[in-house]
């Protein structure tokens, strides 16, 4: 969104204006690798990679 503020991208996207200044300065440290966050969701698994293998 070149040219264009925090505040305007936030309302064209929903976000907060906090949250679009975050991203910015992700993506100019890590470039477009930043885009795409590696989340992982849910909890820890309670078994591990033996134990899965076993049953």
């Amino acid at each position: 969104m070149q040219g264009r503020s925090a505040g305007e991208i936030a309302m064209m996207f929903a976000a907060s204006e906090n949250y679009v200044r975050e991203v910015i300065h992700a993506f100019n440290g890590q470039g477009f690798a930043a885009l795409d966050p590696k989340w992982s969701g849910g909890r820890p698994a309670k078994f591990g990679l033996a134990a899965r293998q076993l049953i």
